[in-house]
């Protein structure tokens, strides 16, 4: 079992990556961030939460579009931190995965209230963004980062970037052994280029000792419509840790197979899915159905069914 040395702060974020079948500790992936910084590359964007403004590294504006939107209102879907926070701000027991974390924009502020949270990320570049918010933060003792690609079992997944406007960028499988990075490329920094990347299962988490040491679990997870592959590698994972929600996005599946396959899974382990739209009463969602006609969400939450007669 992994884990950071007792006692001690580490200088720079723990960075795990999950190697066939044990986790294994990276200790290069965050130190070019200290070249991209000095070249201008990283830029601070400032962010509103509910409990106060932060900043973190982002790409440059002029070239993604999720950090012009970040940048230039200030704000980007606050509403999901808002509902995942307002979840879990009364239970100091309650721990983060983050999976697709991009840059940090839930990870950073629950780790700034105090959660321990794991970031999943497999675009190195994200993680080096992430890296230095974090260094910056003085969160190396809240956040720690796992750098593979999430599925239901192990391979060796090459993946290329292109040039394009959304610098976040996002990890999509095609055919059953091949991943592409899509458009990301903020100044030319990113030149296209291939590398293969680990997929790692949410199942071997259990055996990461960040993971283990969480008395309850809260998932995010952002992979582009790949929850159902994502899903398949869990079921020891909700068998065995306390999972109180899955907030997951929603755009991509509508009416589909794996939207079917995911409300059976959770059906099975007693979730029900919620919209969450309002922060404005003490239970901000409401009970949905996610095939209903003509009714498209961009997100939903996953939480657990109430037994007869709970409150």
């Amino acid at each position: 079992m992994v884990n950071q040395s007792a006692g001690m702060v580490p200088e720079e974020p723990i960075v795990y990556s999950f190697q066939d079948v044990v986790w294994t500790r990276n200790f290069t992936l965050c130190n070019k961030q200290y070249l991209l910084k000095s070249m201008n590359y990283f830029q601070k964007g400032t962010i509103p939460y509910s409990f106060g403004n932060m900043t973190i590294y982002m790409y440059n504006p002029q070239t993604d579009l999720i950090s012009n939107k970040t940048n230039s209102k200030n704000v980007y879907e606050p509403w999901v931190f808002n509902t995942i926070y307002k979840y879990i701000q009364n239970d100091p027991s309650v721990g983060i995965i983050d999976i697709g974390a991009k840059s940090g924009i839930y990870s950073l502020p629950l780790g700034r209230v105090g959660r321990k949270v794991v970031v999943v990320e497999t675009i190195y570049q994200h993680i080096q963004h992430l890296c230095a918010s974090v260094i910056e933060k003085k969160l190396t003792n809240q956040i720690s980062i796992v750098y593979n690609a999430l599925y239901n079992n192990h391979l060796d997944v090459p993946f290329r970037s292109q040039r394009g406007a959304l610098a976040f960028g996002n990890v999509k499988q095609r055919k059953e052994r091949t991943v592409k990075e899509m458009p990301l490329s903020p100044n030319n920094l990113y030149r296209k280029h291939q590398e293969t990347v680990k997929t790692t299962t949410l199942n071997d988490f259990l055996s990461l000792a960040e993971v283990h040491a969480m008395k309850k679990v809260f998932i995010i997870m952002d992979v582009q419509g790949f929850e159902q592959k994502v899903i398949e590698g869990s079921n020891h994972l909700f068998n065995v840790k306390n999972v109180i929600g899955v907030y997951m996005q929603w755009y991509n599946h509508g009416n589909t197979i794996p939207s079917g396959f995911l409300l059976h899974r959770f059906n099975e382990w007693g979730y029900e899915p919620f919209y969450c739209n309002t922060m404005s009463n003490n239970n901000p969602c409401e009970k949905i159905d996610v095939f209903k006609s003509g009714v498209h969400y961009d997100g939903i939450i996953w939480l657990p069914r109430k037994k007869i007669g709970q409150v």
